[in-house]
């Protein structure tokens, strides 16, 4: 299973512009959350966010989405 496939299994959806990928899954509980991960192919790095209440943290990574970004990063040629 390819990287894009394991992200919307998880329910991300996927957007590429330039030379960034980025998977993200939004929704509603009470207040508007966005969940995101990022990815450069230019500087070779990822970030994961998490979004609510105007604040921005860094997303808990299960270990389904961990699994997600190491084939994301394989198929990169990162690792």
């Amino acid at each position: 299973m390819n990287a894009q496939s394991m992200f919307k299994k998880l329910g991300y959806e996927y957007m590429f512009y330039d030379s960034i990928i980025h998977y993200f899954n939004e929704f509603e509980l009470g207040e508007h959350h966005k969940m995101s991960v990022t990815f450069d192919k230019n500087s070779q790095t990822y970030v994961g966010l998490y979004k609510f209440n105007r604040k921005e943290v860094g997303l808990d990574i299960t270990p389904q989405i961990h699994k997600a970004i190491h084939q994301q990063m394989k198929e990169l040629g990162w690792l």
